[in-house]
């Protein structure tokens, strides 16, 4: 195997094996988002034809959303390592399946997280498990002509594990929603989207936002999702200010902002209005309040 495959597939064996996932932070190895936490079908760009679109990976909604609004050159960029492979599997699944059968195929990717090393080790459980196991490997054959050969190798290497039992943590974080929170939810959306992915190229950059840089090119927008909540207040002038330097002028950032009181919510967007330059125009939006969060989204369009 190649050295990047073969350095994730050793490290998704330790994270799993021994449980690794924090709960504060982002991290090289993490759990993965099956789907976002947002509502992406309330600050979706609708129209991105012909532009080049940066994206946070995570769930690999963001950038399916960019895709859906007609972009054809997207990068996904996430420090967990494991999120490319998802969200190259999920557009695989996309591309492959009818809406009925790729909701039923993401119930199936979606219960490897019932499939801990202390239920499979019960005989009558595994008997049960394998089964399903034994369709998500059938699954993954049918999609793999839309995977690359380290996309394919590391959900073969991730089965085996469960199918060994070397499986003591979740691979997804254990409460991630459904795909109602996305535009393509619906029939006829999602096979508007499975024959736009056909003429999108998109790649992936194992980074942190802080350090992303021009080797990446330059783009028109940018979904950068909540990634701000989680960093101190005073490097997000820093991280606009390289992100604005990626950007071209008239260009956009979408972010979010989730809090879980309306005061909260009126603190942080004053704290985030103050950090941004006069580089950009500043408009903002409100999402219908969920029933924990409130979420607050942000677009800064480049003067």
């Amino acid at each position: 195997m190649e050295t990047v495959i073969r350095s994730d597939v050793q490290a998704l064996e330790v994270f799993l094996n021994e449980d690794l996932y924090e709960l504060n932070g982002f991290n090289p190895e993490d759990e993965i988002y099956i789907n976002t936490n947002e509502k992406l079908r309330d600050y979706y760009e609708p129209n991105l034809e012909n532009k080049r679109v940066l994206s946070v990976t995570s769930s690999g909604d963001h950038i399916l959303h960019a895709a859906l609004a007609g972009s054809k050159d997207i990068v996904g960029f996430d420090l967990n390592r494991f999120c490319k492979y998802y969200a190259a599997l999920k557009i695989a699944m996309i591309k492959t399946f009818s809406y009925e059968e790729f909701c039923h195929n993401m119930e199936l990717v979606s219960s490897l997280n019932y499939y801990k090393a202390n239920r499979l080790n019960c005989e009558i459980f595994y008997e049960s498990a394998i089964k399903e196991i034994n369709e998500i490997e059938s699954m993954l054959d049918k999609v793999s002509k839309y995977l690359t050969k380290e996309e394919y190798l590391f959900w073969k290497y991730c089965i085996r594990l469960y199918r060994n039992k070397k499986v003591n943590g979740y691979i997804f974080v254990p409460s991630s929603d459904g795909i109602d929170t996305c535009l393509y939810d619906d029939k006829v959306v999602y096979n508007k989207l499975s024959k736009k992915l056909m003429d999108c190229n998109i790649s992936y950059v194992d980074s942190s936002i802080m350090d992303l840089n021009k080797n990446n090119g330059v783009f028109n927008f940018m979904y950068i999702s909540n990634i701000l909540d989680y960093v101190a207040k005073e490097e997000i002038t820093q991280i606009i200010n390289n992100l604005s330097s990626m950007l071209n002028k008239n260009g956009k950032i979408n972010l979010c902002i989730k809090c879980n009181t309306p005061y909260k919510s009126i603190i942080f967007r004053i704290a985030y209005k103050d950090s941004f330059s006069n580089d950009f125009d500043f408009e903002e939006h409100r999402s219908d309040d969920t029933s924990y969060y409130i979420e607050n989204y942000i677009t800064l369009t480049k003067k």
